[in-house]
């Protein structure tokens, strides 16, 4: 069973605090980047969707002027 320690009793270590200041900033600055990637990605995905479908419906389209016109 772990014992119960206040915070008073604790020791503040300057250099555990900086290490810590340290790491929270990079876990942060990663987590940021890793959101702002996702984010192009989303969106460099649902552009190519939409390109496709227009180039689709374009292509649907010229295809029936065609075959309209060789009736």
């Amino acid at each position: 069973m772990r014992g119960k320690v206040t915070e008073e009793q604790l020791q503040f270590d300057p250099e555990i605090e900086r290490t810590l200041r340290k790491l929270n900033s990079k876990t942060r600055r990663r987590r940021k980047l890793a959101e702002e990637r996702n984010r192009r990605e989303e969106t460099s995905t649902s552009a190519l969707v939409s390109i496709e479908e227009v180039v689709v419906e374009a292509c649907d389209g010229n295809m029936a002027d065609d075959n309209r016109t060789e009736m």
